[in-house]
Order: C-alpha cells, then structure tokens, then sequence
C-alpha cells in the first residue's frame, strides 16, 4: 500500500468482548510488542500511531498500552467531547484534551508524543473546534489531529477545520 500513497500506519486497540481482535486481556504484552515490532520494521521512517480511548488504563485496563506505546511515533488519545452515542467526559473540550493527556501519560506514553484527536466531527460545531484548538495551544502541542466516520459533518465544521492552526502554523491532519 506504500506505493498507493500510505503514508504509514495507525493502530486502534480496544476491548472487543469475544472477539479476536480484543486487546483488553491479560498476558498480551508479547503480543502486542511482536505485532508493533512488526508494523514498526514494515513502516520503516513512515509514523505509526496508537490511538484508543482517551481514558486507557482507566477504561480497559489489561491493554498492554505500554507495549504498543513503545514503537509508535506519535499517540492519539480520542478525547472526544461528544459522539453519536452522547456525551463524553464532561463535554468539554478542553477538560477532554488534558484527561488524555495525563490518563495516557499514566499509562506510559511519552508526553511528547501525546496530541489528543478531537473527534466525532460529525456531531461537532465549529466553536467547539475552536475550544480544541485552544486546548491544544495551552497544552504547548505543535499537531492537530481530528476525526471523522460520518458522512453528515457539516460545511462549517469542516471548514473551521480547514482553519485550524497552532502557533500560527497550519498542522492539520484529518482521519477519515
């Protein structure tokens, strides 16, 4: 897929109750360390990222978070405010961004890799885009991250998103 235009890899690990893919079970650390030794040496200089909820440890505690935290490049915790399920935290955008910073800072993620990932973009309003990113500068971070699965997100959400910038320096990066 590198030839297709990859620019490298991002992994969500998450409980997943009986299914193959749940992560949040005890004794999985060789696993997860063989399995991100493995994309690590396939992405060669390409980042690979770890993004999960932004609670980690708090919410599934027996994710090896230390084990795909070591190889990644950078860490995307999804503190998001609001999703198509509700409310998320306290809604704020603000209080969502430095949680996921310290939960996953707690859980063994370099604070330097750290840039929380606002999302769910279609059940978000342009102010609130614009409370992120004043989160993202109080906490001195150079990256923004958003996210979006939706069709429905709205013009002027996109849009604020197209404006986003820290330090006066557009940083974008939009997953869709």
């Amino acid at each position: 897929m590198f030839g297709e235009g990859l620019d490298g890899y991002f992994v969500d690990p998450e409980k997943a109750t009986g299914k193959n893919y749940d992560w949040d079970l005890k004794n999985l650390n060789g696993l997860a360390t063989d399995f991100m030794g493995t994309l690590r040496a396939a992405a060669g200089n390409r980042t690979l990222g770890v993004t999960s909820h932004y609670l980690a440890k708090s919410t599934w505690p027996s994710l090896p978070w230390a084990a795909f935290f070591e190889e990644a490049d950078v860490l995307l915790p999804q503190s998001y405010w609001r999703s198509t399920a509700g409310t998320i935290g306290h809604g704020i955008q603000a209080d969502n961004y430095r949680v996921g910073i310290q939960r996953w800072t707690s859980a063994g993620g370099d604070p330097a890799k750290i840039m929380p990932m606002a999302g769910e973009l279609g059940t978000s309003k342009p102010s609130e885009i614009n409370e992120y990113v004043q989160a993202a500068r109080a906490a001195g971070k150079s990256q923004l991250h958003f996210y979006a699965w939706q069709p429905n997100v709205s013009q002027a959400v996109w849009n604020r998103v197209a404006e986003a910038n820290v330090d006066d320096v557009p940083m974008v990066q939009a997953a869709e």
